[in-house]
């Protein structure tokens, strides 16, 4: 018994799965993650060997506690959202809890990788003014990249987090039930599952989306800075009226954005957790991220770092 827990045979296809870490290693390093990078190019390399199960399980874990120290570091409200979710999650896989949810989730995100790169020319167009220090300009295009985020991204990803979170805490919802729920109705059901209220942060709720829509939007040329208004025709909430600068508009968007980062970044890390500790992984060394980045990044799609 003592030889088993030592010594621990290679996986067949080791090749295919040291391929995929090597392309998520190249990832992490890519989105500033450097942390991460080293322990995943640590686990590619154990892979190659004899290493016991117990020091891959070890060392899996310190790759899972790099990342969050990458990603979130000294922000806190990175660290507070992190802290509400990966371990609901990462417990729900444990006790096969997701099994059904990860089936269904997978093709959503590959949907909203999609989106995504909708929105990509949009940055683009907009690229030469960031340049030039042209605020007015880089303002605006901020502003259209925002709404249409807020609308096809986190809208999406909200909802995503919503079924994670419920089914792991034993909550049954379907995705259809969760699709018929409002954000408003959403944020209400996350506090209910004992979640704090820090998934929204960056949405206004919705006023800024609106304003946006609306074109009730101006930008002061003078104080640098973008109003945005909001008239609630139904008379149930105050008309919204808030101006920002270029720095605080883009911590706002950053709020938003790092809901579908924090989804998109644990299901990278239970497939990691897969590659290396898994008997059976399908499609393993099929679906590659850096290839696409490579191109896009050749073609000036792509300007620079995601995430």
């Amino acid at each position: 018994m003592e030889v088993e827990h030592q010594v621990r045979r290679m996986w067949a296809n080791r090749r295919e799965r040291q391929k995929e870490l090597r392309d998520k290693a190249d990832f992490f390093e890519f989105t500033k993650n450097p942390v991460t990078a080293k322990w995943l190019r640590l686990l590619e390399k154990e892979l190659g060997s004899q290493t016991p199960r117990h020091v891959l399980e070890q060392d899996f874990r310190d790759t899972l506690m790099a990342w969050e120290l990458d990603f979130a570091g000294n922000n806190k409200l990175r660290r507070r959202r992190l802290a509400s979710v990966s371990s609901i999650i990462f417990t729900a896989v444990d006790t096969g809890k997701l099994d059904k949810e990860i089936r269904i989730i997978m093709p959503i995100m590959r949907e909203l990788g999609e989106n995504l790169e909708t929105l990509v020319p949009l940055g683009v167009a907009f690229e030469p003014f960031r340049r030039k220090r042209d605020f007015r300009m880089q303002f605006h295009g901020m502003c259209f990249h925002y709404q249409l985020y807020v609308e096809g991204v986190f809208d999406e990803a909200i909802r995503l987090l919503y079924l994670l979170t419920s089914s792991g805490k034993g909550k049954s919802a379907s995705l259809e039930e969760i699709n018929k729920m409002s954000l408003w109705k959403l944020r209400s059901e996350f506090q209910s599952l004992g979640l704090p209220d820090v998934f929204f942060e960056g949405w206004e709720n919705g006023r800024v989306r609106n304003s946006i829509a609306h074109c009730r939007f101006r930008y002061d040329n003078n104080l640098g800075r973008m109003r945005f208004k909001d008239i609630d025709s139904t008379g149930r909430n105050p008309d919204y009226d808030r101006s920002f600068t270029l720095a605080e508009f883009s911590e706002l968007g950053t709020k938003v954005s790092d809901v579908y980062l924090i989804i998109q970044n644990i299901l990278f890390m239970l497939r990691i957790r897969q590659l290396v500790l898994s008997p059976f992984v399908p499609y393993v060394g099929k679906y590659l991220l850096m290839p696409g980045i490579r191109a896009a990044l050749k073609s000036g799609m792509l300007a620079g770092p995601v995430g």
